[in-house]
């Protein structure tokens, strides 16, 4: 049997953590919220509040570590 250490990539736990961006649905990634002002009949340019002015929503989420197969260890 071969002896095995943990997966330094993902320190043991099988998964790693992989972002992703795309553009912003609400603003179309441009940063700025159109919405209508009180004050003023015309509309004004506001910082979106979904992505909060990136234009970029960021997700996150576990996949298997491509080091280790999400097995956790590796051959050491």
């Amino acid at each position: 049997m071969l002896d095995e250490r943990p997966c330094p990539l993902c320190r043991g736990a099988g998964e790693t953590l992989v972002a992703s961006e795309r553009t912003c649905h609400s603003c179309g990634g441009t940063g700025r919220d159109r919405r209508s002002s009180t004050d003023d009949p015309r509309f004004s340019a506001d910082t979106c509040q979904a992505c909060h002015g990136y234009g970029v929503e960021t997700s996150r989420e576990f996949q298997l570590c491509p080091s280790c197969n999400g097995r956790g260890s590796i051959p050491g």
